[in-house]
């Protein structure tokens, strides 16, 4: 966002100035249900597809703040959220806000307010205009405002820009949340307070992430090279655009900071190359500053690889026959220092590289315009099998043959199959045998058991 201020002095009090035992609360909204902890009108708010959504539209009568809150006696913190005003209601105090320390009537509501094209801070009590600044505020698009309390100082931020700051001792503690006012809807996600006096609430880090793209705009938890990825007819379409002799840059659209062990799968679609160099469409698999992975289906070539980020450094190729609007459906598998790539369901291969443990992940475009769908991460749970199928026979002379999918036998460890008559527990029966093709385990069970029978396969690594 462009605001156009005049350069203020200031001497800011920063996060790392907080002691060791400041304490952070923080809800990503990532898990269907409002956290016990808010109150107030939480019949106003609910969360949709990983975010917060808020309402305040009367068809005519002025609509109510609507306010969130989380605590009841805070008053030194650093509060950050990113809001994304969707739709209005009569277009009149349309805004998105954080609520600063509420106590009754009293506090702050430091706020976006669309209809006037300005960023306030007012008392909540009387609305007081305590700052104004000129801003432009546009409907669907991210805004991350942040407040830093202390004391009797007010200091306000709006993607990285600063404000300015309002000394005023009228409202010293309260509760601090969000709010908003006349419209449809109201979008917040990664609400964080970090205090001295703040209880850690331990939230989870992110452990699965699921996209359709269906919705209006990009999730805010997105990061990387946001401007060049959209969302159109319900997909995501990615650009990376060339010049008439340079090819484009890798344009990547990343989630999360710090995935390790995960599947990772998407959909793509090569709709048509820029200069045709090296035009790819492609996951992204642990990328931390310049370093990471990119399992990418790279069409000038005709083949699908797998290198290092940093330095192009191959370490997988395999020829595959690559067509522009055609979808391909490519997955991988992140384990420790083993990655395991597919292509619609059939496996391709693996690589063994330990020199990037953790990371985002995403995708990315390259010298192309590129479609994406159904992006898919998640960390497998305890004890998961791995992601390989399994296939039987039908029952020859009182015996069931079972085969694992091509490509399991290059795993270490040991396959054995598995029997259970409740998916509870699990009866270790054979190993399986390597064979020409894949490998083939067999079992025999008892006429007169008239149990369910459930197999699986699972890996015992080395």
């Amino acid at each position: 966002m462009n605001i156009f201020l005049r350069c203020f002095a200031l001497l800011s009090f920063a996060l790392s100035l907080y002691s060791a035992a400041a304490g952070t609360w923080s809800d990503t909204f990532s898990q269907g249900i409002l956290a016990a902890e808010w109150s107030e009108d939480t019949n106003a708010f609910w969360i949709s597809n990983n975010a917060l959504y808020g309402e305040s539209a009367n068809p005519v009568a002025e609509s109510p703040l609507y306010i969130l809150q989380v605590g009841n006696n805070w008053s030194n913190y650093v509060v950050s959220c990113s809001i994304n005003l969707l739709s209005p209601n009569t277009r009149v105090c349309t805004k998105g806000a954080l609520v600063l320390r509420r106590f009754g009537n009293e506090g702050y509501v430091f706020a976006l307010h669309e209809p006037t094209q300005t960023i306030e801070l007012y008392r909540l009590s009387n609305h007081e205009m305590l700052l104004s600044r000129a801003a432009s505020i546009r409907y669907k698009q991210w805004y991350k405002v942040r407040a830093e309390l202390q004391g009797d100082s007010l200091s306000l931020w709006v993607d990285d820009a600063f404000i300015g700051t309002v000394t005023d001792s009228r409202s010293p503690a309260g509760a601090v949340g969000i709010a908003v006012q006349d419209a449809e809807a109201v979008v917040f996600d990664d609400f964080s307070v970090t205090g001295t006096a703040i209880p850690n609430n331990d939230a989870s880090p992110l452990s699965s992430w699921y996209d359709e793209f269906s919705g209006d705009f990009l999730a805010a938890q997105y990061h990387g090279d946001t401007a060049d990825f959209s969302l159109t007819n319900k997909t995501l379409r990615g650009i990376s655009i060339s010049g008439p002799l340079t090819v484009g840059p890798l344009n990547t659209l990343e989630i999360g900071n710090n995935w390790s062990n995960f599947l990772i799968s998407s959909s793509i679609n090569l709709v048509r190359p820029q200069l045709r160099k090296c035009s790819k469409g492609a996951l992204i698999l642990r990328h931390s500053g310049d370093d990471g992975y990119v399992f990418a289906l790279h069409e000038p070539t005709q083949t699908i690889e797998l290198y290092r980020l940093s330095n192009h450094e191959m370490l997988f190729s395999k020829t595959f026959s690559i067509k522009y609007t055609n979808w391909y459906h490519i997955q991988a598998e992140v384990h420790s220092d083993t990655i395991s790539l597919w292509m619609n369901q059939f496996f391709l291969g693996q690589v063994r590289d330990n020199r990037i443990p953790t990371g985002s992940a995403g995708v990315a475009v390259q010298d192309a315009e590129v479609l994406f769908d159904d992006l898919s991460i998640r960390v497998p749970n305890p004890g998961e099998p791995r992601a390989f199928q399994l296939w039987s026979s039908a029952p020859h002379d009182g015996k069931l043959q079972f085969a694992l999918a091509q490509g399991a036998m290059v795993m270490s460890g040991q396959w054995y199959l598995e029997l259970s008559h409740d998916l509870k527990t699990w009866q270790r029966i054979t190993p399986f045998s390597p064979g020409n093709v894949s490998a083939f385990a067999q079992t025999a069970p008892s006429p007169a058991d008239a149990r369910p029978h459930y197999y699986r396969a699972a890996l015992v690594e080395e």
